[in-house]
Order: C-alpha cells, then sequence, then structure tokens
C-alpha cells in the first residue's frame, strides 16, 4: 500500500535585529543584566499563513559570561495591532512579560567569551508578534556591539509528496 510523506519546507526567514534586519529589535548594550527589550511589532500580513516556525537565538555577552547565565526569549502574538509593548523598548521588570509566552532560553554553556545558540519551535497563529528577552545574567550585560545578538524565525509549510 502506497502512503503520502509529508516532510517540512522552510519559507523565507524574519531577522529580529537592531539594524539591517526586517524587523527592529536592540539586543545590545541596552539588554543590561536584570533588564529586558521587546522588538517592534511584525505583521505577519492576512489570509492562509504557516502555523509552525523555527526560532534561531544568537547571544552574546559583553565579556566572558559566567556558567548558567541565561537570556529568556518571549513571544507575544495578537489579531490586533493595539496592546502594550509593541515598539522596540526597554522592559523592567520582567513581569511585563507575564502576557507573553516562554519559548525558550539561551544558556552560557561554557564561560567564554563567545556567542551562544539556541533554537526550538514555536507555533504562531496570530498575525501581529511582537519578541521579547529577559537577560537572566547575574553579572554581565549583553554585548554593546550592533547585530551580534539576533533572534530569526523560520517558516515550515507541510510538504505533502505524492504517493509512491
Amino acid at each position: 500500500m502506497a502512503t503520502n510523506a509529508i516532510y517540512m519546507k522552510p519559507g523565507t526567514a524574519v531577522t529580529f535585529t537592531k539594524s539591517g534586519g526586517d524587523v527592529t529589535f536592540t539586543l545590545d548594550d541596552t539588554v543590561d543584566l536584570g533588564d529586558g527589550q521587546v522588538s517592534n511589532q511584525w505583521d505577519r500580513g492576512a489570509g492562509a499563513l504557516p502555523g509552525v516556525y523555527k526560532w534561531k537565538a544568537a547571544i552574546k555577552w559583553v565579556a566572558t559570561p559566567t556558567l548558567g547565565d541565561t537570556v529568556r526569549i518571549y513571544l507575544f502574538e495578537s489579531p490586533t495591532n493595539t496592546g502594550d509593548l509593541t515598539s522596540d523598548a526597554a522592559v523592567t521588570p520582567e513581569t511585563k512579560f507575564n502576557n507573553f509566552r516562554l519559548i525558550g532560553t539561551c544558556i552560557c554553556s561554557v564561560a567564554a567569551d563567545q556567542v551562544f545558540y539556541a533554537s526550538g519551535t514555536v507555533e504562531i497563529l496570530g498575525r501581529y508578534v511582537n519578541l521579547g528577552v529577559w537577560n537572566g545574567s547575574a553579572t554581565k550585560d549583553l554585548n554593546a556591539t550592533d547585530n551580534v545578538s539576533y533572534i530569526v524565525l523560520t517558516p515550515y509549510f507541510p510538504d505533502i509528496q505524492a504517493a509512491a
């Protein structure tokens, strides 16, 4: 009996970064230890849209971080372009992200002055999207160099193959 295979086909990625990306998200020296940042709002558009996204975060602290330092990554989605925290700005305290969804964490896995990466998948159904980060480090700010830290969302579409 022949069966169909369903693969996942990547779409065009959307980059959240300070400049040169698709959505402004200032992830540099404005994100001090014990502070957060929210992105500008991304309008995914109207009509049929993908629901599954792979997220990838690249995070660099200002200097050698402490093993276990974390940056928590949040997502907010809405059917309308209104609400709190809809433009690139500093956020404090972390409880302001209570209506966001925690989608992952980037963790310092070695005490080294380098970029750390984390990834995962998230379901996004709302038209308007904001990302947020919280620097859970006890000792270090995020790196001051523009665009060293960023987050990318890549849509994945079901690609149904004909039965063979």
